[in-house]
Formats: structure tokens, sequence, C-alpha cells
């Protein structure tokens, strides 16, 4: 059985929820816890590792294994998540090709439009 595989397992459990729940919410094969805790599958996509950690608000690092002593909120933090540039540049741009930072600069511009021009709505 996979350390990895017990993370996830621990977080489903966390949070009452089935494997194949899991994975019929995320779209990926229903195999796929199985083929984890069975060790035929050794790791998973950083794409699929990073649908998991949204799916359970937890940093995509818990996923992958660095050890955390505790990945729940400390109630100060509680509703706060630290996304990191590179994050959000995986979720904006799907983790293909190079991302210079003309182009996270503009979508950032982009996106500080949007919200001024709906608070001018207001």
């Amino acid at each position: 059985m996979s350390d990895m595989y017990k993370r996830i397992d621990k977080l489903l459990e966390e949070h009452g929820i089935t494997g194949s729940q899991m994975s019929r919410d995320l779209g990926m094969s229903r195999s796929f816890m199985t083929e984890l805790r069975k060790g035929r599958a050794k790791s998973i996509t950083i794409e699929t590792a990073q649908k998991i950690a949204v799916y359970f608000d937890v940093p995509l690092e818990y996923i992958l294994g660095d050890d955390y002593q505790d990945c729940k909120k400390a109630p100060a933090d509680a509703g706060k998540r630290s996304v990191s540039d590179d994050e959000i540049k995986f979720a904006l741009f799907g983790g293909d090709g190079e991302i210079t930072d003309e182009m996270y600069d503009e979508v950032k511009r982009f996106a500080a439009f949007i919200k001024q021009r709906e608070g001018d709505k207001k």
C-alpha cells in the first residue's frame, strides 16, 4: 500500500467520501484507488494530484508526499488558502508549455479589469 494511497484514503475518511465518489466527482477511473492500494500504480500525474488537492483543499505537496504533520488548517486560517503563482499558472494554463511572466501578468491585468468592471456595476 503506497503512502500516497494512505494520504488520499485518510482524506476520504475525514470527509466521509468513498474513493468511488471522489473518482466520479473528478472524472477519474473507478479503479484508480484500487490500483494505488495494490501498488500497481506507483505514481499519478501532476494533473490528477492537483485535482485531488483542490477537491480536498489541501496543498498539492501533501498529495505528492511531502511530510506535513497535519494537512488541516489552523482555526485562524479557516477559509483561507495560500496559493503559489505556480499553482495559479497551472490552473490557468493547464500545465501546458512554458508560461512567461508577460503572459501571467496579462492574465492578472485582465482579472483586475474584470474585478473593477464588476465593482463599478454595484
